[in-house]
């Protein structure tokens, strides 16, 4: 339990520039943004000493938005923040840094000018370990009644760094994290239901695309379980150098069966040969990104925004080419890759610091990501129709050329059946017009019968007689 007191009057003279937060009983939830300096320590060798009574302190500026983006880097961050307690009721409050990603994240608590306590939570820290039992890291801590204090945060990422900062009562911290396990559990429940209806249909249907789509699924379940932080708290709550690394590896992954999914879809190897050789370069590139991340892991993640803004307009670009060219279910595939363009650009975006982080930004892949997968199931009944169709129009095509066929035959025996007039001396036909034909001839017309001339025995013996024995 966190128990923050006040300072002593001596230690005013490092006070923060912003004035404390007033904690009041109608209110439950106070976001954290305009309220805290900021400190860069781009050294990493500050220590609380420093930041609270040392020289450093002096160097804390105001920030100035509601929420913490500091782009791509690998410093470290110390943020100041003074509280002060008018609420008569809620007096057990829980802070919350809202990435689940960050490496290290520390809460202090100074007392003349020397740190008594502190409490330290990331993924570079043992799960088992959080003080809260959640999957942002979260601290929880009592303020009396009428009682100033200040808070520090050291927190330190590799990759990319921004969180929101909020502080809950206890009961409003519940409620907050039980809406958040309930749309999770929702999304989850989604996912998995995708993944064992694409199952049965990879035993009936026997379609390798669908077992590409299935392996599709699997890798960004995996993704998001490491991105939200559900992962660690539930998969591997010991290793912390997996949690840390697990994103982008799983990213690299998503991308690869993305890929291979939409080259088989698409049938790219039979009418893109070329552009496929391409594609499959470029999957070599993710699955290198994603045994990077193992070791440089900063480089590995900034190599994946990258990958996150050029790979889906490139296949967003070929699926295009491929329904220009009359194959009607590849714009589903362009509207999927379209949505992961979206997502992705906007996350990019705001990790370089170009775009606000806002609620739209910071859930902008998931979401991509999923109505990118609903969409590749789209395309996939759509390209089963498209099949029945061009099945049904060739069935119909032969079962019209065999009844065409049927209707010349029967009408030839029809007309071989009926009774003719034959000549008893020549053996000449008379035909419907009246007129006599040699029999080959009428028989020509009427059939697809093809004579070829010989003589038999009895005209040879008539015929030629001083012959006959030697034939």
């Amino acid at each position: 339990m966190l128990l923050l007191v006040q300072f002593p009057a001596w230690a005013q003279e490092t006070s923060p520039l912003n004035p404390p937060l007033v904690l009041t009983d109608p209110s439950n939830t106070y976001p954290l943004g305009r309220q805290v300096d900021v400190l860069e320590d781009q050294t990493k060798g500050l220590t609380i000493q420093d930041v609270s009574t040392g020289a450093a302190a002096a160097r804390f500026r105001p920030h100035t938005s509601d929420s913490f983006n500091f782009g791509l880097g690998e410093s470290v961050y110390w943020f100041r923040f003074r509280l002060r307690n008018e609420s008569r009721t809620n007096t057990e409050w829980l802070l919350e840094t809202s990435n689940p990603r960050l490496n290290h994240v520390t809460a202090y608590l100074v007392r003349d000018g020397q740190p008594v306590r502190h409490w330290s939570s990331g993924n570079a820290v043992p799960y088992s370990e959080w003080p809260v039992d959640f999957r942002n890291p979260s601290f929880r801590f009592r303020l009396r009644y009428e009682a100033e204090t200040t808070c520090y945060l050291r927190v330190e990422n590799n990759g990319a760094f921004r969180f929101a900062l909020t502080l809950f009562s206890e009961q409003a911290f519940y409620r907050h994290t039980m809406r958040i396990e309930i749309a999770w559990g929702v999304f989850y429940g989604a996912l998995v239901s995708m993944m064992l209806y694409n199952a049965v249909l990879i035993v009936s249907l026997r379609d390798r695309t669908y077992f590409y789509y299935l392996l599709l699924i699997v890798a960004f379940l995996f993704y998001q379980t490491s991105m939200n932080g559900t992962a660690y708290q539930w998969f591997w709550p010991t290793s912390s150098w997996w949690a840390d690394r697990s994103i982008v590896f799983f990213f690299g992954i998503v991308f690869f069966f993305g890929i291979l999914f939409s080259r088989s879809f698409l049938e790219l190897s039979r009418h893109f040969p070329t552009v496929d050789k391409a594609l499959v370069g470029f999957m070599i590139v993710c699955l290198a990104v994603s045994i990077g991340g193992l070791g440089s892991h900063f480089i590995a993640n900034l190599i994946a925004h990258v990958i996150a803004m050029v790979g889906p307009v490139a296949v967003m670009v070929i699926a295009g080419k491929r329904w220009a060219m009359g194959y009607r279910p590849a714009r589903v595939v362009v509207l999927a890759w379209f949505a992961l363009t979206a997502g992705a650009f906007a996350t990019a975006l705001v990790s370089f610091r170009i775009l606000p982080q806002t609620n739209t930004t910071e859930y902008s892949v998931p979401f991509g990501f999923t109505v990118a997968l609903l969409l590749f199931a789209l395309a996939l009944a759509d390209r089963i129709r498209m099949v029945e169709r061009e099945y049904n129009t060739m069935l119909s095509k032969t079962v019209e050329e065999r009844t065409q066929e049927l209707s010349v035959a029967r009408q030839d025996i029809k007309t071989l059946a009926e009774l003719l007039p034959i000549c008893s001396s020549c053996k000449k036909i008379r035909d419907d017009s009246g007129y006599w034909n040699q029999l080959e001839s009428y028989l020509l017309e009427h059939s697809d019968i093809e004579f070829s001339h010989g003589i038999c025995p009895d005209c040879a013996k008539q015929l030629y007689p001083e012959h006959y024995r030697e034939i």
